[in-house]
């Protein structure tokens, strides 16, 4: 495989050969273009993780436009960014970016004041990314490989060209770590000896702070939503069932999360009076399959737990549950055919002798709960 050194002299003289004018882009970009979106920071990168390593700002993305909002992005068909403008307002000044998507690369072609000012690729090699070198007169242009391990990004290997500012050529290892629930953990930048750096560096260019509370919930509740539509559709929860999610043994075993998951008969017809215990048919009920459960539901429930029981957070388990509860209706409703399936959200055994529709009541309407007493 050619060198890094080699492939960004060689997108150098591509460069400085280029002939395409500024009106041909124009002319094969813009009727790709089916949406704008406006934005504070740039949206398009080819290098991976670009902004957690250089620390750069995300930048909020608007459907209209707004004060400072000076990069315009334009988006084609499938939403891939096919140009990004920067507004002549913008204290860097304005240029104009056009992409093209190839099936084994992506190239960027950026002009300023009609001319040529930048060229980037990233070549993909078995669906994931590969090479990436980019290359502008004046700047410092890099040249990097990228090295996967089941599908994750752990190793970039790179090459940073200083050579208009008189430094040496710089050639850090950036590698990554995830944290469990495979959300990038921490990015650490390794320079060997040089004349820049005689000692050499090693550098933690990027750290994810720790999931609060409300994110590890936010997250669960996702998770726990996927696994249910996996588990079930509307049509398989027959008539004469209900569907159960149960908060069991919470804080007495070490698996109280994720909820169980159950699609419990209906023994008796519904009415105000009536108990859960009386209600449903709970010999139905058997340890979980955790088989079943994905890997990123499993490690989000580790982490919920511990974090509830380490700030003894003794109420959010109910209320988690009522949450669910209610995305799962919602859910149920999404499908077109209202709410005909009871959801009842259980903790049990605390909710064994409450009436089934003071329970009810927690995650469906007050019109809801009287269409279920009617039936």
């Amino acid at each position: 495989m050619p060198t890094l050194e080699s492939l960004l002299s060689d997108l150098k003289s591509q460069f400085e050969s280029h002939q395409t004018q500024y009106e041909s882009f124009q002319e094969s970009t813009q009727p790709r273009v089916q949406y704008y979106r406006w934005a504070t920071e740039p949206q398009f990168h080819l290098a991976l993780f670009s902004v957690e390593r250089a620390r750069l700002p995300k930048g909020k993305v608007y459907h209209e436009p707004q004060d400072e909002t000076y990069y315009r992005i334009g988006y084609d068909s499938m939403d891939r960014i096919v140009f990004e403008e920067r507004s002549a307002h913008s204290s860097s000044g304005a240029y104009q970016k056009f992409i093209d998507y190839h099936s084994d690369a992506t190239w960027v072609y950026q002009f300023k004041q009609g001319e040529l000012d930048g060229l980037a690729y990233q070549t993909q090699r078995e669906g994931q990314p590969d090479i990436y070198v980019s290359y502008s007169p004046g700047v410092v242009n890099s040249a990097e490989q990228y090295f996967f391990d089941n599908g994750r990004l752990i190793k970039i290997q790179s090459l940073n060209n200083y050579d208009a500012f008189k430094q040496d050529t710089q050639h850090p290892m950036y590698t990554i770590t995830y944290d469990a629930l495979g959300a990038i953990d921490l990015i650490t930048r390794i320079d060997q000896p040089s004349n820049f750096f005689p000692n050499g560096q090693e550098v933690k260019v990027f750290k994810k702070a720790k999931y609060s509370l409300k994110a590890l919930a936010d997250i669960f509740q996702e998770e726990f939503l996927k696994y249910l539509t996996n588990q079930y559709t509307p049509a398989q929860i027959m008539d004469g069932h209900c569907l159960g999610i149960v908060l069991h043994n919470a804080f007495n075993s070490d698996a109280w999360l994720p909820f169980q998951l159950y699609a419990l008969e209906i023994t008796t017809p519904l009415t105000k009076q009536i108990t859960v215990a009386e209600y449903l048919d709970f010999s139905q009920l058997v340890p979980p399959d955790v088989s079943s459960y994905s890997k990123r539901l499993t490690e989000v429930s580790q982490l919920l737990m511990q974090e509830i029981e380490l700030k003894e957070k003794y109420e959010l388990p109910v209320k988690l549950l009522e949450k669910v509860g209610k995305s799962v209706v919602n859910w149920i409703s999404e499908q077109g055919k209202g709410t005909p399936i009871k959801v009842l959200a259980l903790d049990l055994p605390d909710d064994f002798y409450e009436e089934v529709i003071s329970i009810l009541r927690r995650t469906y309407s007050a019109k809801a709960c009287k269409n279920f007493l009617e039936k």
